[in-house]
Protein backbone atom coordinates (compact mmCIF):
# COMPACT_ATOMS: atom_id res chain seq x y z
CA UNK A 1 0.00 0.00 0.00
CA UNK A 2 1.13 3.38 -0.85
CA UNK A 3 1.72 6.01 2.03
CA UNK A 4 -0.16 9.63 1.73
CA UNK A 5 0.92 12.81 3.36
CA UNK A 6 -1.62 15.72 4.75
CA UNK A 7 -0.61 19.10 4.96
CA UNK A 8 -0.98 21.00 7.87
CA UNK A 9 -3.78 22.55 6.29
CA UNK A 10 -5.86 19.58 5.56
CA UNK A 11 -4.90 18.18 9.41
CA UNK A 12 -6.38 21.52 10.28
CA UNK A 13 -9.58 20.76 8.02
CA UNK A 14 -9.88 17.32 9.53
CA UNK A 15 -9.59 18.71 13.25
CA UNK A 16 -12.67 21.31 12.59
CA UNK A 17 -14.59 18.93 10.37
CA UNK A 18 -14.49 16.57 13.29
CA UNK A 19 -14.91 19.76 15.73
CA UNK A 20 -18.07 20.24 13.92
CA UNK A 21 -19.68 17.12 14.39
CA UNK A 22 -18.82 16.15 17.59
CA UNK A 23 -20.63 19.69 18.64
CA UNK A 24 -23.41 16.64 18.05
CA UNK A 25 -21.87 13.56 18.30
CA UNK A 26 -18.56 12.56 19.55
CA UNK A 27 -18.86 8.61 17.35
CA UNK A 28 -20.00 10.37 14.72
CA UNK A 29 -17.86 12.81 14.59
CA UNK A 30 -14.95 9.53 14.92
CA UNK A 31 -17.08 7.97 11.82
CA UNK A 32 -16.07 10.55 9.66
CA UNK A 33 -13.08 11.33 10.52
CA UNK A 34 -11.94 7.71 10.29
CA UNK A 35 -13.83 7.72 6.48
CA UNK A 36 -11.67 10.11 5.48
CA UNK A 37 -8.35 8.53 6.51
CA UNK A 38 -9.73 5.43 4.59
CA UNK A 39 -10.35 7.37 1.54
CA UNK A 40 -6.70 8.56 1.99
CA UNK A 41 -5.39 5.39 2.25
CA UNK A 42 -7.61 4.41 -0.11
CA UNK A 43 -6.70 6.71 -2.99
CA UNK A 44 -3.04 6.67 -1.87
CA UNK A 45 -3.51 3.29 -3.54
CA UNK A 46 -4.39 4.31 -6.62
CA UNK A 47 -4.25 8.03 -6.66
CA UNK A 48 -5.79 8.48 -10.67
CA UNK A 49 -8.73 6.91 -8.86
CA UNK A 50 -9.99 10.67 -8.25
CA UNK A 51 -11.70 13.14 -11.11
CA UNK A 52 -9.70 16.67 -12.17
CA UNK A 53 -12.20 19.66 -11.98
CA UNK A 54 -10.77 22.41 -14.61
CA UNK A 55 -13.68 24.42 -13.87
CA UNK A 56 -12.65 24.87 -10.62
CA UNK A 57 -8.55 24.76 -11.35
CA UNK A 58 -5.59 24.16 -13.56
CA UNK A 59 -3.62 22.73 -10.54
CA UNK A 60 -3.00 19.05 -11.20
CA UNK A 61 -4.98 18.27 -8.13
CA UNK A 62 -7.86 15.48 -7.68
CA UNK A 63 -11.37 14.95 -6.00
CA UNK A 64 -12.58 12.63 -4.54
CA UNK A 65 -16.28 12.34 -2.69
CA UNK A 66 -16.67 10.09 0.18
CA UNK A 67 -19.49 7.96 -0.53
CA UNK A 68 -21.42 7.49 2.87
CA UNK A 69 -20.75 11.60 3.40
CA UNK A 70 -21.17 13.18 -0.06
CA UNK A 71 -20.98 16.90 1.98
CA UNK A 72 -16.98 16.26 2.45
CA UNK A 73 -14.32 15.51 -0.74
CA UNK A 74 -10.66 14.80 -0.22
CA UNK A 75 -8.68 17.46 -3.10
CA UNK A 76 -5.50 15.81 -2.80
CA UNK A 77 -2.63 15.96 -5.65
CA UNK A 78 -1.77 12.81 -7.02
Amino acid sequence: MSAYALTPHAKADIFDIWSFIAQDSEDAADRVEQEIYRACSFLAAAPLRGHSRPDLTRRELRFWTLTRYPNYTVVYRP
